[in-house]
């Protein structure tokens, strides 16, 4: 996937234009849940998008999907942190807590 990245990302941004339903209906949720309006649900295509290309340029996952939950439904919940923790690991018992920003594998 990485070599081809481009292609995919590219077949990717047909959802900024159209974005699916289901798309459309938890950015809505997200906004609402966060002090927002219905109308900041156009961000959400995009930042899918953004996650995907950290993904395959190798960016540490466990990081990627501490963003993912700050800026999901999850963020101004008490729990946020534990989840965070949990997320990252520790260094002495979990490999994506010791790799940094970058992974060379994700094997």
């Amino acid at each position: 996937l990485r070599e081809n990245k481009d292609v995919l990302l590219n077949t990717m941004n047909v959802f900024i234009t159209e974005p699916l339903l289901e798309w459309e209906k938890l950015a809505r949720r997200c906004a609402n849940e966060q002090g927002g309006n219905d109308g900041q649900s156009a961000w959400f295509p995009k930042e899918k998008i953004r996650i995907a290309t950290k993904k395959l340029d190798g960016y540490n996952p466990a990081l990627i999907l501490v963003e993912e939950l700050q800026g999901s439904v999850h963020a101004k919940r008490p729990y946020l942190p534990y989840l965070e923790k949990i997320t990252k690991g520790v260094p002495e018992d979990n490999i994506r807590a010791r790799v940094g920003e970058q992974c060379s594998s994700v094997a």
